[in-house]
């Protein structure tokens, strides 16, 4: 029921799922054929109804699944259920109740619990108002279109060559190939790339923390005679925890993208004390979905940061609609797009955006919410219901 005429949530299901990809992902950290994952659904009071999904790394936030599901039912739930929120709340409104839960979510590092919440929220009460989730721009550029970049996993020189040729022709400008420990791999990639694509086409390499100082300096030369403009999180995790990324930079001749090192405001915070990379990769399963992104993508502008919409392995066409929900007119210069329905078997979610001309312009979505549906059966068949609460 309502609560002295506000909305209020009435139930919550969440789903253990799994989820087989089409073309194993490998980096430095992981290789992947399968996703982990949890699905989550919230009810409000008027029949709104949102989902949202978690994607826990280790490496990240230091979350897994059960951790996750532990923290919505002993945490987040309780505090959702007792909140009352306007009929008529906007955007704004909906993140200032939410704002609580997210400064615990940051502090404790349970971030990618929080964003499955925030997102299956914010997308519930739009539904209940009946009107599409629809963020205002955050940083400017509304009515841009924002480029798509195409991320390449760690595989051989014939796979790269095949798969650039492939994003091309669908229009991709950008690419992203992964790299590791393997120098000389790593250098057949690259070159492999640059045939393929040829002079024009932008590309950056994410190490995922592979690397020393010594070892990322090292490999100078290869990135420039390649056309490499950005390296993404080059160092491991403890030399990282105290790096002056400013100065890496410099060294370099390369602008740096902090991503394992970035999760949420304290992060950043710690990275702007010390020298921050002059990117920040704002993945929203890992920084607590539209309220991580408000929180840094206006903390970003204010330092004149550059902000690169990122994806997790495994994210469904609903984090894609999130995605495109906020990403073009919100500050970001460019964002990845993982092709949910060609490489995720069994994607639950309909009615997600395509990325298929390697661009996105802002355009207001018609149906309410994120203007995602779910696939019972599929859902079903991905995983079984872990959780539930309420109505």
């Amino acid at each position: 029921m309502d609560s002295m005429g506000g909305i209020v949530f009435t139930g919550i299901r969440a789903w253990r799922a799994s989820f087989r990809l089409r073309l194993p992902f490998s980096h430095h950290l992981a290789t992947r054929d399968r996703v982990a994952t949890l699905i989550l659904e919230l009810k409000t009071s008027g029949g709104g109804v949102g989902y949202g999904q978690a994607l826990p790394r280790s490496y990240l936030t230091g979350e897994d699944l059960e951790s996750v599901l532990g923290s919505i039912r002993e945490a987040y739930w309780p505090a959702l259920k007792k909140t009352a929120f306007p009929k008529n709340a906007g955007w704004e409104d909906c993140l200032s109740l939410l704002a609580p839960l997210y400064r615990e979510a940051a502090a404790g590092k349970r971030t990618a619990a929080y964003a499955a919440v925030d997102l299956a929220a914010l997308a519930a009460l739009a539904s209940e108002q009946g009107k599409p989730l629809s963020p205002p721009a955050l940083a400017g550029g509304a009515g841009e279109r924002l480029p798509l970049v195409a991320v390449l996993p760690a595989i051989g020189p014939g796979k790269i060559s095949w798969l650039v040729r492939i994003m091309l022709r669908l229009g991709y400008r950008r690419f992203k190939i992964k790299v590791g420990r393997d120098e000389k791999a790593d250098n057949e990639r690259l070159a492999a790339f640059r045939r393929a694509a040829g002079p024009g086409v932008r590309l950056s390499v994410d190490a995922n923390g592979a690397w020393t100082r010594e070892g990322a300096l090292r490999r100078r030369e290869a990135f420039l005679r390649h056309g490499v403009g950005l390296v993404e999180e080059p160092l491991g995790r403890e030399e990282a925890a105290g790096a002056d990324f400013a100065r890496l930079e410099r060294e370099l001749g390369l602008p740096i993208m902090a991503d394992e090192s970035l999760c949420s405001r304290p992060d950043a915070e710690r990275l702007l004390a010390r020298g921050s990379p002059s990117w920040w990769n704002l993945r929203f399963a890992k920084i607590g979905g539209f309220s991580g992104w408000s929180e840094l993508s206006r903390l970003a502008g204010e330092n004149g940061i550059k902000i690169y919409g990122g994806i997790l392995v495994g994210e469904t066409s609903l984090l894609a609609a999130a995605a495109r929900a906020i990403w073009p007119g919100s500050g970001a210069v460019c964002g990845e797009y993982g092709f949910p329905r060609i490489f995720l078997a069994g994607d639950p979610f309909r009615g997600g955006p395509g990325g298929f001309r390697g661009s996105w312009g802002r355009a207001p979505g018609r149906k309410p919410g994120l203007g995602v549906s779910v696939n019972p059966d599929r859902l079903a068949r991905a995983g079984e219901l872990a959780w539930r609460d309420g109505e």
